[in-house]
């Protein structure tokens, strides 16, 4: 079983697994020392609620989760990974599906029971009024718990779950509502690739804003999109889709090489290393784990030291003159507060 203080390091390979068989990076060797953008699904705020007894850790739904992720399809259309097969989100940054991931911390307050954190709950939300607190826990009441949402049903966006559908926006004033997942050929919208059935993405067709769900092209076939199915593979400078340049590749320009990578001025795609210039996105952040993009890639100061700029953080920020975590409070990345549950940047909450 991993231990809750070694889920981070079994995280990361988990990723690295996912990331070097699908071509995204050339060995696992080489990931070990890159950074990875991947949203760590357990906070620092979820670790302090078990801490403290209001959340329970499951170590075997953690290596599920972790196991799901090492050995799922590089198909970015179906739901292997992403949540509803969500390819818009970027294996850059791509969140893991939460069905995957969502049981490794479970709160233990009961619906309407005192929170500081969604962790702490059993229904996974705390509702606070941010605005009238200025602490950096924020007591506030776990909201409902509810089954999966039939279509139909009214829904909100990232927090209530439909079953086997997604929670459809409105086209003019209205109320969102859960709906069926759209056959090839349907109109989708922008951006929303989990209308889509799997397998499906929604590309363009007769022109913006008109979209329909369409299977991606994989290797050698044309991208007039500029989108291709699988992670490992990008919409190549010739049209075609292509596997992703890694060190050494050859390239024209970014869009050739893996969203790790930069195409250098000798065109050739290249990490982006200690004193280059970055600017934190894809093809432009720093490579190395332990680095930060403050204009150029730089040394990540550690917890508690002095700094003097927030930008280009990684998992800290810079707070009366220290660094210090960015995750876990009620107040989630902003620099004036800390986080909540027992953790050193903040007293307990209770």
């Amino acid at each position: 079983m991993i231990p809750v203080d070694e889920l981070r390091a079994s995280f990361h390979d988990a990723w690295c697994s996912y990331l070097v068989r699908c071509g995204e990076l050339p060995d696992l060797d080489t990931c070990a020392r890159a950074l990875l953008h991947q949203p760590f699904p357990v906070s620092r705020g979820d670790v302090a609620a078990v801490l403290v007894g209001r959340a329970r850790f499951d170590a075997a739904a953690a290596e599920q989760c972790f196991a799901r992720i090492a050995a799922a399809t590089c198909d970015r259309t179906d739901d292997d990974l992403r949540p509803n097969g969500d390819g818009t989100d970027s294996v850059f940054s791509a969140t893991a599906n939460p069905d995957v991931c969502a049981g490794i911390v479970r709160g233990t307050v009961a619906d309407g029971g005192r929170c500081s954190v969604g962790a702490e709950c059993a229904s996974r939300d705390c509702y606070t009024l941010l605005e009238d607190c200025s602490m950096a826990c924020c007591i506030g009441t776990c909201g409902d718990t509810h089954a999966p949402l039939a279509p139909g049903e009214p829904c909100e966006s990232n927090r209530d779950t439909c079953v086997d559908g997604f929670c459809a926006i409105p086209e003019l004033f209205g109320t969102n509502r859960c709906a069926t997942r759209v056959p090839q050929g349907g109109t989708c919208h922008a951006g929303a690739w989990d209308e889509c059935e799997q397998g499906l993405a929604c590309v363009t067709s007769t022109g913006f804003p008109m979209m329909t769900c369409q299977p991606l092209p994989t290797v050698g076939q044309p991208c007039p999109g500029g989108l291709c199915r699988d992670d490992g593979t990008v919409c190549h400078s010739s049209g075609v889709c292509a596997a992703a340049g890694l060190t050494g590749d050859a390239c024209v320009n970014n869009l050739d090489c893996s969203a790790f990578y930069a195409c250098d001025r000798t065109g050739h795609c290249a990490p982006v290393v200690a004193g280059a210039a970055c600017s934190g996105g894809e093809h432009t952040s720093c490579f190395d784990d332990g680095m930060v993009c403050d204009f150029t890639c730089m040394p990540l100061a550690p917890e508690g030291a002095p700094c003097g700029s927030q930008t280009g953080r990684q998992s800290r920020l810079c707070a009366s003159g220290l660094c210090v975590p960015t995750e876990g409070g009620s107040h989630g990345g902003d620099s004036r507060f800390g986080v909540c549950a027992g953790d050193a940047v903040a007293p307990a909450c209770y």
